[in-house]
């Protein structure tokens, strides 16, 4: 009796382990699948945003140097990012505007105008920037950022130790879509106009406006230094680029030239090898 109470025992908790086995594995199988699934819904939305980023930047195909292919593309991104801003701050601006709705100044007139042909320009700068003539559009940026820097600095003399550094933001985005010899100018401007505008407002020079023009001096020669180099490894990285393509063309005109080598003398071969066959089955029925 006792041997079989514990023969009955033990196939009890054998067949206990097994259910036990079996929910272990059901609950890892569908932590498993929940996780696939995971993975297959980010997937899909990487895919999703990449495919949805390319549609909205990619640059024409009557574009064939990749320099600007590139300058074109990063034109198209940013303006993909600013009309949004654009439009939420002209949004916001509006909702939390503390002026009655019944009261408009000059002043609210003046931005609102100055605002909509912000955006105006922006939608059309990503127009061209999807086209061959990008480089319209990246002129259309630079003198938005620097006519509005300037602008607002005669119109608000106040604001203008705030605003004037945005000068330097000008000459960063013409280091990142025009080449050093373009850059070097539009620094100089954008310097000399920074200095000049405290005299176009009639305001006397203060502390603060050295400051503001020693900053954008600064940033100027940091700019166009940078631009400078990295416009000298995209030019060494294409000239070996260039290289690699003509070694690559004179591998591949010295294997085809192999090839027929190898064809010709294996012809010359076969040849010589059916004059020794026939040479030799005359020299066997002579004997």
């Amino acid at each position: 009796m006792l041997a079989k109470a514990v023969r009955r025992y033990s196939k009890e908790k054998s067949a206990l382990n097994t259910v036990i086995d079996i929910n272990n594995m059901t609950t890892k199988m569908g932590e498993a699948s929940t996780a696939s699934k995971e993975d297959i819904s980010k997937s899909r939305f990487l895919s999703f945003e990449n495919n949805l980023w390319s549609k909205l930047t990619t640059p024409s195909a009557r574009l064939n140097d990749m320099e600007e292919r590139r300058r074109a593309q990063f034109l198209s991104g940013l303006m993909v990012f600013l009309i949004p801003v654009a439009v939420l701050g002209l949004f916001l601006s509006s909702y939390f505007d503390p002026t009655p709705n019944s009261v408009y100044t000059e002043q609210d007139a003046i931005f609102l105008g100055t605002m909509m042909a912000t955006i105006g320009g922006l939608c059309v700068v990503y127009l061209l920037s999807r086209t061959i003539y990008f480089n319209i559009g990246s002129i259309v940026v630079l003198l938005l950022i620097f006519g509005g820097a300037v602008g607002l600095s005669v119109l608000s003399p106040e604001g203008r130790y705030t605003i004037l550094p945005f000068l330097s933001l000008s000459i960063l985005l013409a280091s990142l879509l025009f080449p050093p010899s373009i850059i070097i100018p539009i620094a100089v401007i954008a310097n000399i106009t920074g200095i000049l505008t405290p005299i176009i407002a009639n305001i006397p020079y203060s502390d603060d406006d050295f400051d503001v023009i020693v900053f954008n001096l600064i940033m100027s020669v940091l700019i166009v230094a940078s631009a400078s180099i990295r416009h000298r490894y995209i030019e060494r990285v294409e000239q070996q680029k260039g290289l690699l393509d003509k070694v690559v063309v004179q591998l591949e005109d010295a294997r085809d030239n192999l090839e027929v080598r190898v064809h010709e003398r294996t012809s010359k071969l076969k040849a010589i090898n059916e004059e020794l066959k026939r040479f030799t089955y005359i020299n066997a029925n002579n004997v």
